[in-house]
């Protein structure tokens, strides 16, 4: 804190820093995340635990810092968010046998620093930067880590306040005890989970805000759906939410009804494309008649008028897809080289795969099985997207042909 009393002493370690997040071929650093990781703690505790409250971002506005490879003068913040996406997707695979945790740890920091810069009014250059990263490529693999990471952050503090819940309202039996050791280990558990379940559903809403197009690409709207409804649907249904109880929630970070304020947010962001309705729509696992009349219903119990009115307007019955031919046509009845080996649903753009010879998926299936395992799914060789995946127009044209003539029946 003391050598950020001087601008020159700031502005040499904000040099020192960037240079160890960044990733030039001529940094030693790109082998070892840990120095990276550690570069971000820093620039973390410099945000968020100054002696006089957090440090005004806009300080962070006329930084500059010299290009250790090409020397040229860069101004920080139209770097800064394309260094923390590209950490937030480096540290997936460390080396280490605590990897797993260790990277939620990591992305912890990247998550609150993004936030920050998102919400600060002083940082509009950082939105505008951080909005245009979202049309690269890597962007891609940063939006799938994310949506993993939201998905089994908030997968598994659900569980654990369920098993807590139990044992604190004395709801156990001899099938289903908790002891005490494994009681304390759950809470700490929950309040580290819980934590980043917070900043990770807060990052997703204001990144689904800023720019919603970007997050209903196909390779990950349906997941991007699934798991929005998914935790709705667990946190507003009567049952669901007595399950979710426990006495003291403020202990474990738990605020459910902000939480739910967050997720129905980016719902009703997404819910304005035609994309997302049909992924909605399709997912059976949480969309049925009662999905919408219940999230409304505890909108307005927990007095969030404002989202329950936007709620109240959505229109999501079946026949408002009855223009798509492939929304609600019986797989039973579909031939099964029309379906996708993977999904079993009707394949829309077929492609073949020169790692497997004979197979056709989906396109848009192989481009979300690549976000996660860059290995054929089913001779697990090595699949170069561009060189490797090509459609097989004949047999689209035929799947077309079969669904529309479906389609058409069905309509008398």
């Amino acid at each position: 804190n003391r050598w950020l009393q001087f601008d020159e002493s700031y502005d040499c370690v904000v040099d020192f820093i960037v240079f160890l997040l960044s990733d030039h071929p001529g940094n030693c650093t790109n082998l070892n995340i840990y120095t990276r990781a550690k570069a971000l703690d820093v620039m973390h505790g410099w945000l968020v635990k100054t002696e006089n409250g957090a440090m005004p971002l806009v300080r962070l506005f006329n930084l500059t810092f010299k290009d250790s490879q090409s020397g040229e003068i860069k101004h920080l913040p139209k770097v800064l968010p394309s260094l923390l996406f590209h950490i937030y997707v480096d540290v997936e695979k460390t080396g280490s046998s605590r990897q797993f945790y260790e990277k939620f740890n990591i992305r912890f920091h990247i998550s609150t620093i993004l936030v920050m810069l998102l919400t600060d009014s002083s940082c509009t250059m950082y939105l505008s930067c951080i909005m245009r990263e979202t049309g690269k490529e890597y962007f891609i693999k940063f939006q799938n880590l994310l949506l993993n990471d939201c998905t089994y952050l908030m997968d598994e503090s659900l569980i654990l306040l369920q098993k807590i819940h139990r044992v604190d309202y004395s709801k156990q039996d001899h099938h289903n005890s908790t002891t005490p050791e494994q009681h304390h280990q759950n809470e700490r558990q929950l309040i580290s989970f819980m934590q980043l379940s917070n900043v990770n559903v807060q990052l997703l809403k204001l990144l689904i805000t800023h720019n919603a197009r970007v997050w209903v690409r196909e390779e990950i709207v349906g997941r991007l759906a699934g798991m929005l409804m998914g935790n709705i649907k667990h946190l507003s249904g009567v049952r669901e939410r007595k399950e979710l109880v426990v006495r003291d929630p403020l202990k474990y970070h738990f605020d459910p009804k902000q939480l739910l304020s967050s997720l129905c947010e980016s719902f009703l962001r997404v819910i304005r494309t035609n994309e997302f309705k049909q992924a909605v729509a399709q997912d059976e696992r949480f969309f049925d008649d009662s999905f919408l009349p219940t999230v409304y219903n505890t909108l307005r119990k927990l007095s969030l008028d404002h989202l329950a009115v936007e709620w109240g307007m959505i229109d999501l019955s079946r026949h408002t897809l009855a223009s798509d031919p492939y929304a609600c046509i019986d797989v039973d009845k579909v031939p099964d080289r029309y379906l996708d080996p993977i999904m079993f649903t009707v394949m829309r753009d077929p492609c073949r795969l020169k790692t497997s010879p004979g197979v056709r998926v989906d396109r848009a299936t192989i481009k979300a099985h690549l976000l996660n395992d860059p290995l054929d799914p089913f001779t697990r060789a090595v699949v170069d997207y561009d060189r490797d995946v090509e459609s097989d127009k004949a047999l689209r044209e035929e799947i077309y042909a079969f669904v529309c003539a479906a389609h058409s029946a069905r309509q008398g």
